[in-house]
């Protein structure tokens, strides 16, 4: 006689299946929170500075002199990021027309 075999037993594309859900739910999660953080700076009816004054500064430096160089002599230029971000920033700079 054939005995029924009804232990409980998950496939391994299941567990996949689930782990892809937990983490798209975390991801939606963190989405909404920033959507609604941002939307929380758009309407603060005051200026918010991060000290981004940095960036525009260290872009004013892109087309003169080296931008990395030894840490251990002077001047001591410390960038916050990578260099394509800094070039992006000055095209989009350039374009609004706020700097020549």
């Amino acid at each position: 006689m054939l005995k029924a075999d009804f232990s409980p037993r998950i496939s391994a594309a299941r567990c996949v299946l689930a782990a892809h859900g937990v983490v798209l739910l975390a991801l939606v999660a963190h989405f909404a929170a920033y959507v609604s953080y941002a939307l929380a700076a758009i309407r603060y009816p005051f200026a918010l500075d991060y000290g981004e004054g940095i960036v525009w500064q260290q872009a004013l430096l892109i087309p003169g002199e080296p931008m990395y160089g030894d840490i251990t002599r002077f001047p001591f230029l410390v960038f916050h990021y990578p260099p394509v971000y800094h070039l992006v920033t000055r095209a989009v700079a350039v374009l609004n027309g706020d700097m020549p």
